[in-house]
């Protein structure tokens, strides 16, 4: 209260007894019987009465013509209340890796479809220490970094170490136990100066010989995570399993109890590859069914392999391709009923094509991807040209919708994105995942394999 209301309050109180006293007065019902005494009670109740009457019409005039003032504000200025929107909760995982050589535009709308972003890849040198590959990498990462944290959404924002082409150094690295330390001790050193929620471990491939030191590794650096307050994600990226040994460097059982997801590379089944493996065409990432002797080269048979050994799906992604594949040369099918996997003829034992060509090459190489051909066995869309002898692959809504399917039917954990930037101008194929509702199914607790 302020120091005039305190001055003004002490004069008033004589007043406020005097007539307290009176209103005391007219209310106080004596023993007399003097027709006075009545006549000023009446007079009195009759006052109030019509004081509290009178008080009770204002304050409903006063009470109507306030609405009506506020009624014609809000339709005049189309009067609003804005609120923060706040994040979907997302009960399967949407990694969206970014390259760092790409040059499209990386975009809030696209951040806002995932629940991780993943900036691919950081170097791992000699000696342990990751840096960007040049400082065009560095400025993609901090447009990347920017947008994430200027989204309204819970973006977590990941580096990849490693990659196809920079693993050479691992094994020398974590095989040493000051270099591991240094490289442990540079990725917490990175994730706390720009501010980024974890990181991701791509190793092609460990060996048998690796496998130990590697899971020790990921112990020490999860643990040396946790110590720092932070919860930091860790994540690796797994093979597709039943193709030589490539499985054999990873102790899946002891890795998965360590890391948040498994990112597991169920593509490059088929590729024109500059070998002997070139030959045959194929889908990138065929959901079922194979030829020969790769008839195990799917996705449903690489997560029945990673669900049955830790008996935990719902740590692992599967990919989407967001590239198209195309072979050149190409002949008749292996096999009479299997369409989709072709003879590829080879010049000096290699094959001629594009293994990695983004939807933006796809369409202004004018490459068509309508129509299309279905191969209901392996759930995948691809277009051969008999006349012109090529073979072009890709994903699409059919085949999307397949994989968002079997990502909840067998209760992974979600899908991978590689890569978001080499997605349309329109980003048709990661509307088409985020629209299929995987975020507002819940999760089962449940195990769908048969092992």
């Amino acid at each position: 209260m302020s120091t005039r209301e305190n001055q003004l309050d002490e004069p008033l109180l004589p007043f406020r007894t005097r007539q307290l006293n009176q209103v005391r007065n007219l209310f106080s019902f004596s023993s007399s019987n003097d027709p006075l005494d009545r006549a000023g009670c009446c007079k009195a109740t009759t006052v109030i009465l019509i004081v509290l009457f009178v008080c009770g019409v204002l304050a409903l005039g006063l009470s109507a013509i306030v609405w009506k003032v506020y009624d014609d504000f809000d339709g005049d200025k189309n009067h609003t209340t804005t609120t923060t929107p706040v994040s979907p909760v997302c009960n399967k995982r949407i990694v969206g890796f970014f390259s760092n050589h790409q040059t499209k535009d990386i975009t809030k709308i696209q951040l806002e479809k995932l629940t991780h972003a993943v900036f691919s890849y950081m170097l791992l040198f000699p000696n342990g220490t990751i840096q960007f590959k040049n400082d065009k990498a560095r400025q993609r990462f901090s447009g990347l970094k920017n947008k994430a944290r200027n989204t309204t959404l819970n973006v977590k924002l990941l580096i990849s170490i490693g990659g196809p082409d920079n693993f050479e150094h691992f094994s020398e690295v974590i095989m040493d136990p000051k270099k591991q330390r240094t490289l442990t001790e540079s990725i917490i050193s990175f994730l706390k100066e720009q501010q980024t929620n974890g990181v991701d471990i791509f190793w092609k491939w460990p060996k048998e010989t690796d496998k130990f030191q590697f899971t020790e590794f990921l112990k020490n650096l999860k643990e040396t995570m946790k110590e720092e307050g932070n919860q930091y994600t860790l994540s690796i990226t797994a093979p597709a399993a039943g193709i030589e040994h490539w499985t054999s460097g990873f102790d899946v059982d002891e890795i998965v109890e360590v890391v948040d997801f498994i990112n597991v590379l169920t593509m490059d089944y088929y590729g024109p590859w500059l070998n002997e493996y070139g030959t045959p065409t194929g889908p990138i990432a065929p959901l079922y069914s194979g030829v020969g002797d790769r008839k195990n080269f799917n996705v449903d048979y690489t997560m029945h392999y990673y669900s049955c050994e830790t008996k935990q799906p719902e740590k692992f992604n599967i990919v989407i391709p967001f590239f198209g594949r195309l072979w050149k040369n190409v002949k008749g099918a292996v096999e009479q009923g299997k369409e989709a996997f072709r003879d590829v003829h080879l010049k000096d034992n290699t094959t001629e094509g594009d293994p990695y060509m983004s939807r933006w090459t796809v369409e202004h190489e004018g490459w068509k991807i309508t129509p299309s051909t279905w191969d209901e066995d392996s759930k995948s869309s691809y277009i051969y040209d008999a006349d012109a002898k090529t073979y072009l692959t890709f994903e699409n809504e059919r085949s999307l919708t397949a994989k968002m399917n079997f990502v909840k039917e067998k209760n992974l954990g979600g899908v991978w994105i590689w890569a978001v930037d080499m997605d349309d101008v329109k980003n048709s194929l990661l509307n088409t995942i985020t629209s299929d509702g995987m975020c507002s199914d819940s999760t089962e607790d449940s195990f769908k394999y048969n092992c």
